[in-house]
């Protein structure tokens, strides 16, 4: 069953009088001014919208109200956030109803002043309420949050269980293509019988059931890629599903606390681990997992089972868990079929089919040091064996052609780096002797005159022009790379 629903704190309304004192105590007296539609009510968790005037029973003076505002007044019913005398007394109304609560002190603001001050302490209060609307907000229900199955209640149903995996589920419900073409509908009294995850039920209807009980009835809006099913009612290819559906009644299978003895919670392990073992066959990888998911359950605790039913349990066990690890193989969860093999190896270190598929995990993972180890201890296990000879050849081969193309990567690496800083020397080479090598270099006298100006010292005077036939100073070196 599954605990995480939206819906989990959602229960259905304790029924209450329509008319006249309510609750049988008198904290709540209704006055029905003009009746409503049907016979539907607001379910606890639901939306509703009213209109009000609020009033004080000792002098009917008004103190809120919603129509003077022209806008209607919006709760989630049941919740707590209104008075308690609302949560109770709009929970016997009907859609359309206009009708008059008067409500006591202590289940309307008690000894505590409202902001606004126009309510005393310990008013008895008085509120005409119509019931415009209600309903559910709709619930995205996939864990990716993609849209692809979306829900909205329409009506409560009873109790806490849902349908869990493998309950046989009656519904009656009216489901559509998204171009309008009628894909399966049944009713209450004819309705449609299936089982939960055996392939009748498409996975967003599956999705929807497992948040609904015992008499819920909601609208369901699926995307196409979850809208099929193995062998329920065909839908046009690419076309999703939206319309109705209500849990008419359900059974889920017994739980492994509700087997006593260790025979009957090994028979359950059997039976599933059975089943899974034809999901397999049949290439249905994903639900052959969850088949042994459940078969595990059943002997999680075996804390009261004698040695010789520990011993039986536990062989079954590890049966299951290599066939859950050959179809994680199968679907490349490598990483999780090597945990399963290595719960095998925790307890039988030389089973030959637990080293054999955790080696074949990690040689196409690619991790060929291990595998060709794991590969070594299969065939140590089991000498024969010519799936682990065959797959330890072809570890190394892969572990041989690794380490070449890992070695080539290198080997060009520092080639390219190489080549690099050639062309980088040979630049800046070019850049130098490109340079007038009689070029005189610059003459920084004029830079130490006027650091020694910054300095506040008067600068010495400049040299006298050389005169007549003179020769001038010869050039400074020039330093050049070559």
């Amino acid at each position: 069953m599954d605990s995480e629903s939206d819906y989990d704190d959602v229960e259905a309304t304790p029924e209450l009088l329509e008319e006249g004192d309510i609750c049988g105590d008198g904290s709540i007296l209704k006055e029905i001014i003009k009746p409503g539609e049907g016979d539907a009510k607001p379910a606890k968790g639901s939306k509703v919208n009213v209109h009000y005037v609020g009033t004080l029973a000792s002098d009917g003076s008004k103190f809120d109200s919603s129509r003077d505002r022209d806008e209607p007044f919006s709760f989630p019913l049941g919740q707590g956030r209104v008075i308690k005398g609302w949560d109770e007394g709009v929970a016997t109304m009907k859609k359309g109803e206009t009708c008059k609560l008067t409500i006591a002190p202590h289940k309307a603001y008690g000894e505590q002043t409202p902001p606004g001050g126009k309510i005393p302490p310990n008013s008895t209060l008085v509120f005409e309420v119509e019931l415009l609307s209600w309903g559910f907000d709709e619930k995205d229900l996939t864990k990716a949050k993609d849209g692809s199955v979306m829900y909205r209640k329409l009506e409560n149903g009873s109790g806490y269980k849902r349908p869990d995996e493998l309950a046989k589920v009656s519904l009656a419900l009216t489901l559509t293509a998204t171009d309008g073409t009628v894909v399966q509908s049944a009713t209450e009294d004819a309705p449609f019988e299936a089982v939960v995850d055996d392939g009748t039920l498409c996975e967003g209807l599956e999705l929807a059931l497992k948040q609904m009980t015992l008499g819920e009835k909601g609208k369901v809006t699926i995307a196409a890629k979850v809208a099929r099913s193995d062998n329920g009612p065909a839908v046009p290819e690419g076309q999703g599903l939206e319309g109705e559906v209500k849990l008419v009644a359900f059974e889920n299978e017994p739980s492994a606390w509700e087997f006593k003895d260790a025979e009957g919670k090994i028979a359950q392990l059997t039976a599933k681990k059975l089943l899974g073992n034809e999901l397999f066959k049949a290439g249905d990888y994903t639900r052959a997992i969850r088949r042994y998911e459940k078969a595990l359950k059943y002997v999680e605790s075996d804390t009261t089972f004698t040695p010789e039913e520990k011993e039986a349990a536990q062989k079954q066990k590890i049966s299951v868990w290599l066939n859950r690890a050959q179809c994680k193989l199968k679907l490349r969860l490598l990483r999780d079929a090597i945990a399963d093999c290595d719960l095998v190896l925790e307890v039988d270190p030389t089973n030959v089919k637990g080293l054999f598929r955790k080696a074949t995990a990690f040689s196409d993972i690619g991790e060929f040091d291990e595998a060709i180890t794991f590969f070594n201890k299969t065939l140590e296990a089991d000498p024969s064996n010519k799936a682990a000879s065959n797959g330890l050849k072809i570890a190394k081969h892969k572990a041989s052609q690794a380490l070449a193309k890992e070695k080539q990567f290198y080997k060009g690496m520092f080639t390219r780096m190489a080549d690099v800083a050639k062309a980088e020397a040979d630049k800046e080479a070019a850049a130098v002797e490109a340079k007038p090598e009689d070029a005189p270099a610059p003459v920084e006298a004029k830079d130490e005159e006027t650091a020694e100006a910054k300095d506040g010292e008067t600068a010495s005077a400049p040299a006298e022009e050389p005169t007549g036939d003179a020769a001038p100073s010869a050039p400074a070196t020039t330093t050049s790379v070559v």
